[in-house]
Order: structure tokens, then sequence, then C-alpha cells
């Protein structure tokens, strides 16, 4: 996984950043850790939530893992849970989020 040079500028210079989806990844990965390199930070981490899973959703024989997941930066998460992914094998995060305005902006 790549960070794109506008990501890195984004967070270089403040501004507000909310990263989601499905990266069929976990957070020992390369990609998850270059994203946290970036000045990303993980909305399950924030919320002590670092085992939470969100495949399968029970239809398979697997593990529970994390592949989907949510990344913020300048953000407070506020909750993060997962629901019950009717129509998918995986399970979506919902998440309550506070993003501040800048000054300027207020």
């Amino acid at each position: 996984m790549r960070c794109s040079s506008h990501l890195e500028a984004d967070v270089a210079e403040g501004r507000a950043v909310v990263l989601t989806g499905d990266f069929n990844t976990t957070s020992m990965t390369h990609g998850y850790r270059r994203l946290i390199a970036v000045g990303l930070r993980a909305a399950h981490e924030d919320a002590l939530r670092p085992w939470a899973s969100t495949w399968p959703k029970g239809t398979r024989f697997f593990a529970p893992v994390r592949l989907d997941h949510l990344f913020v930066h300048g953000a407070s998460v506020r909750s993060v849970r997962e629901g019950a992914g009717e129509g998918s094998d995986h399970r979506p995060i919902i998440t309550d989020l506070l993003v501040e305005l800048p000054a300027t902006e207020r």
C-alpha cells in the first residue's frame, strides 16, 4: 500500500483526514504501519478496541480478524463499533468522530 503525496501533505499541513474502507490487511502489515507512520491514527486503537474484528461475520470457518479500518488525523474518535453487515461477509465500522474546524473557519 502506497501513501499518496497528497495524504502526506494533508497530514503535514494539519488538515483533518478520515480514511476508511476494506483494506484487506491487518495491523501487522507494512501498509497499515505506513499509514500510522504518516501520522494517521487507527480508530479501533484510539477507542481501546484493538482486538475488534470485521471479518468474517460468522459465515466462514476462519479466525476473526479486522480487515476493514478507519484512520483519522485531526479528529477525535468518540466511539467505534461493528455493525451487522447485512448482505456482506464483512461487518461495517460505525464510528462517532469529533472534527474541529480550524479557527479561520469558525
